[in-house]
């Protein structure tokens, strides 16, 4: 009957059955897409890891439990789509994230309606097993200033002892890492931020860093307390800021330090042939310049290691909800930064 009709007549039927063809090859390739995310989850489920790196991902299917490595790096994921996936519950600790320690969930967008603070009380809360964790590129910004009183560490101390937080959107050094909220952490990546002030290192509970990076950031001059501060830190990365025009001499004395990057920075008041020996004569040259007499050592100033009266009356992981929601639900809008010293 197609055949003896008109050619439009014909026309139709062949597009008909292009159509079905093509809305079967979907339907395949969507159950083969599933068949194979089954095989995947079942491999990490026998492994323990489990990669889902730069696959543009909005959602996530329910991990399972006993993951230790989780690999999460560039998608498009909030916290309500992890929170999904892992189980994040209110006040008890995540099942299916309780074993993980490692979790690299880079250029995401963990920061859409969360500040730095929600993110990491709820890190801390539910992955309390966490060792490693990377956050860079997720447009974290700053929570409202608090202090030790008001909330800021009524989640368990974190395991964590490497912390990525570069190019994100702070201005300060996070106060929680710097109140005792990571007691452990020995490594802290910071640079490609918009950092203009190092005050909230000025705390009697700082984590024995081993490792700072503040490159590409804008600082303009560092303080002389900064080794009372932090005496265990060995490499500290300082290059492209804007400190000038010179060192503090008592820096010569930082007995711990043995690596300063300070390329891109204007210091005038240093020799470029003094420069580029390396710390080690740029730390013998700071100790000529300090003044006959003084004290070689700087203790933290009472003004800074005081804690700053709270802005605000809740803990963080009060306002954060920790339950599992659709995953591609809506998030609010992207908190705003915190104004800089």
């Amino acid at each position: 009957e197609v055949l003896q009709g008109s050619c439009e007549n014909l026309k139709k039927f062949l597009r008909t059955r292009l159509q079905g063809a093509a809305s079967e090859e979907a339907v395949m390739s969507a159950q083969a897409a599933q068949d194979d995310l089954a095989v995947e989850l079942r491999a990490a489920a026998a492994s323990h890891e489990l990669s889902f790196e730069g696959r543009g991902m909005t959602t996530l299917p329910m991990l399972p439990k006993g993951l230790r490595v989780l690999r999460l790096s560039r998608n498009s994921l909030t916290m309500e789509a992890l929170g999904g996936a892992l189980d994040f519950r209110k006040t008890a600790v995540s099942e299916h994230g309780s074993d993980i320690r490692v979790l690299l969930a880079s250029r995401n967008a963990l920061g859409n309606g969360h500040c730095l603070d929600d993110v990491l009380n709820c890190m801390t809360l539910q992955l309390p097993a966490l060792q490693e964790l990377d956050l860079s590129f997720n447009e974290l910004s700053e929570g409202p200033i608090q202090n030790a009183h008001s909330g800021l560490n009524k989640s368990a101390p974190s395991a964590l002892t490497r912390l990525d937080l570069s190019g994100n959107r702070l201005t300060q050094l996070p106060q929680r890492i710097f109140s005792g909220g990571h007691p452990m952490l020995q490594e802290l990546r910071l640079r490609q931020n918009r950092i203009v002030s190092l005050t909230s290192a000025g705390s009697e509970a700082n984590p024995p860093l081993v490792s700072l990076d503040l490159e590409d950031n804008c600082l303009s001059m560092v303080p002389a307390w900064l080794p009372s501060a932090l005496p265990h830190l060995h490499v500290l990365l300082l290059g492209n800021n804007s400190i000038n025009p010179t060192l503090p001499p008592e820096w010569g004395f930082w007995s711990s330090l043995q690596v300063v990057t300070l390329v891109g920075n204007p210091l005038k008041g240093i020799r470029q042939s003094i420069l580029v020996k390396g710390w080690p004569s740029i730390a013998a040259w700071l100790r000529d310049r300090l003044p006959e007499g003084a004290n070689g050592v700087v203790a933290i100033p009472p003004m800074v290691s005081e804690p700053a009266p709270s802005r605000r009356s809740t803990s963080p992981s009060d306002q954060w909800q920790v339950h599992a929601v659709p995953c591609d639900a809506a998030a609010a809008g992207a908190a705003a930064a915190a104004a800089g010293y």
